[in-house]
């Protein structure tokens, strides 16, 4: 695996671990553990101060590889799947800071809820991605 491939994939490692902790934070938000305040603060400042850095670094690799391969189109799912878990990942960036400015705590919790039915499908193609991206590159 050469060194723009293994960035990559460093890149969307980290990305899935900063989404686990993220979804740790909203389910004890909506289950009480935490206040949904906390929650949505804590979720803001890793969305600021890690995530967004760590999507730039994922769609630059990526469009890098792409590129690397003449944009081979071959792989235009796979670059779809990836940019739309992207894209999912973006609004909900900007879900979070709307969140983030909601005062009453009902209020709160109800828009989580709205916030994780709408950034669901990310998942889906993020999961998608990472299936043909690791059946091309040979790892199951």
């Amino acid at each position: 695996m050469d060194g723009l491939v293994t960035g990559h994939v460093i890149a969307i490692a980290f990305w899935a671990g900063l989404v686990a902790v993220e979804v740790l934070f909203e389910a004890a938000g909506v289950s009480g553990k935490i206040d949904v305040r906390s929650a949505a603060l804590l979720h803001r400042w890793t969305d600021r101060y890690l995530e967004l850095p760590v999507l730039a670094a994922v769609a630059g690799t990526g469009v890098a590889l792409w590129a690397r391969m003449g944009w081979d189109a071959g792989v235009a799912w796979k670059v779809g799947a990836g940019l739309g878990a992207i894209m999912f990942n973006l609004v909900c960036y900007v879900l979070v800071e709307r969140r983030c400015q909601i005062e009453s705590p009902f209020e709160a919790k109800r828009f989580t809820w709205r916030m994780i039915y709408t950034v669901a499908p990310g998942f889906l193609l993020a999961f998608a991605a990472l299936y043909m991206g690791g059946s091309r590159g040979g790892w199951w």
